[in-house]
């Protein structure tokens, strides 16, 4: 599947989870796909978004646990959701605080298998 495809797949997804907005970060916070806001910063967001998930990994590990099945950042009335995305990637949506985590993310594990996102 060509990357426009797939970015294509996961704009669809995101409409119909509800979510504001996504992004596919890679590890190393390089932000490869997605649908963010124009007024950010997408480089710096990529490396804070991998940056947190980095940090709340180190955490579980730290306590014998396995990797964090998603990371949250709740507002008044916004929540930001990073989740392993693939071996090497993450997932970042951006959505109101009517759903849960595991609601919005519902459906997008299967999209990583759809082919690389670079």
């Amino acid at each position: 599947m060509a990357f426009s495809d797939r970015e294509r797949a996961l704009a669809e997804w995101c409409r119909s989870s509800g979510a504001e907005a996504f992004a596919v970060i890679d590890r190393d916070g390089r932000t490869v796909a997605g649908s963010l806001p124009p007024h950010l910063r997408t480089e710096l967001f990529g490396v804070v978004c991998a940056t947190m998930f980095g940090a709340a990994a180190a955490a579980t590990a730290e306590l014998g646990d396995s990797l964090p099945a998603y990371v949250q950042i709740r507002t008044e009335g916004r929540q930001t959701i990073l989740a392993p995305f693939g071996p090497q990637s993450l997932l970042c949506v951006v959505a109101g605080t009517d759903l849960s985590p595991p609601q919005i993310l519902e459906g997008a594990s299967h999209l990583w298998e759809l082919g690389p996102t670079r």
